[in-house]
């Protein structure tokens, strides 16, 4: 491909400022390439650096077939060349679409066939039916289309593509030390700021992470933030809301942030939360804001699966835990915060090996060298 071609991002479940393709891969192509991002929105048409987004209205899931002809048919209008999908159920789209001479990447974020298999808004009858409808598109799409981008290197295992890439979440270093916000070890001092930053729903282990506040010992003062939006249905949100209803002093509920805005609160905090629950999917991924938080100079409570061992070894400030028990989570928390001071020596030099191990300068140049031999 020579450069400034035009590629379009397209997506009907994720928001236009989702972290991995609009500041991630977006904006990473639009160095090289004319990119426009059309994905869930408010508004018609915005330009973020450098990125021309045009917004799609959120719709309810049986009414997101719309979404996929309106999709479509601006895909076909548009003189884009390349098209990169980020939802499975876009799939057929994408098959349409090199039908049509269109040069179509398949971004694949997690291991679909077993999210399915643990939709709990799916009625369990129907979950293995439309888990193998998937199976069938992911076959003929991996024959199929131009290329393959996959999160991680377990997801890759599930394709044969010619043009297949691992294109992993680590977090850009230039956010971390060009945005005004000192990310530098901080001091400990009460009340301690606890945050969690993602999508609130059972698999990334919430509900425990709030009540895990009712093993926190009287006089130990301390601030949740929770940042992200509901996605497990509304039976959900009313649990969740239930059990934090005893602290509403302490826990804030920040709904889905910009990512600005997300870094200013991530600089006031001192411990991020990272306590997924044990999926198929999610104990093969490696998990993004583990690495944001890393990066922004946060201890860490982290679920104690094996494979995210390795991820930590140079990197003292975390606390593994058994994150499928609040009290475990509590007990994380209160140790993690009582041994704060013994990190003092090690923490900026820790923070720095890992940064440079784990950024996304070097996934960047993955995607755009992927981008050239389409």
């Amino acid at each position: 491909m020579s450069r400034n071609h035009k590629v379009m991002h397209i997506s009907c479940l994720h928001p236009w400022n989702d972290t991995r393709i609009l500041f991630r891969e977006a904006k990473t192509l639009s160095k090289e390439h004319d990119v426009e991002l059309h994905a869930v929105a408010d508004f018609k048409t915005r330009v973020y650096e450098g990125v021309i987004i045009v917004g799609l209205r959120k719709k309810k899931p049986w009414l997101r077939p719309i979404q996929w002809f309106i999709l479509g048919w601006r895909s076909l209008r548009n003189s884009a060349t390349v098209v990169h999908l980020h939802d499975p159920e876009l799939l057929l789209l994408g098959l349409v679409l090199c039908f049509f001479g269109k040069k179509v990447i398949y971004d694949v974020h997690e291991d679909v066939y077993e999210d399915i298999l643990n939709k709990d808004w799916i009625p369990k009858p129907l979950r293995l039916i439309i888990a193998k409808i998937y199976l069938f598109f992911h076959k003929l799409s991996d024959i199929q289309l131009s290329a393959i981008v996959t999160a991680t290197p377990t997801i890759a295992k599930q394709f044969h593509n010619r043009q297949l890439v691992v294109v992993r979440n680590y977090p850009p270093l230039d956010v971390y030390s060009n945005n005004g916000q000192d990310f530098t070890s901080r001091k400990m001092h009460y009340p301690v700021r606890l945050i969690y930053v993602g999508t609130i729903n059972r698999t990334r282990g919430v509900l425990n992470i709030v009540r895990a506040l009712h093993h926190i010992p009287k006089g130990f003062e301390y601030r949740l933030d929770i940042v992200g939006s509901f996605a497990d249905g509304k039976n959900f949100e009313i649990e969740v809301m239930e059990a934090a209803a005893v602290f509403s002093n302490n826990i804030f509920f920040h709904g889905r942030l910009e990512f600005p805005q997300v870094l200013k609160l991530m600089a006031q905090a001192h411990v991020g939360l990272v306590c997924t629950q044990p999926t198929v999917n999610d104990l093969a991924g490696i998990p993004l804001k583990l690495f944001e938080y890393i990066s922004a100079g946060l201890g860490v409570i982290i679920s104690n699966f094996p494979s995210w061992y390795a991820y930590l070894e140079k990197y003292p400030p975390h606390e593994f835990v058994d994150s499928t028990k609040s009290e475990d989570i509590a007990r994380g928390i209160i140790k993690l915060v009582n041994n704060w001071n013994s990190f003092d020596t090690i923490w900026e030099q820790a923070r720095t090996d890992i940064m440079s191990s784990y950024n996304w300068h070097t996934e960047g140049i993955k995607l755009i060298n992927l981008y050239k031999s389409i």
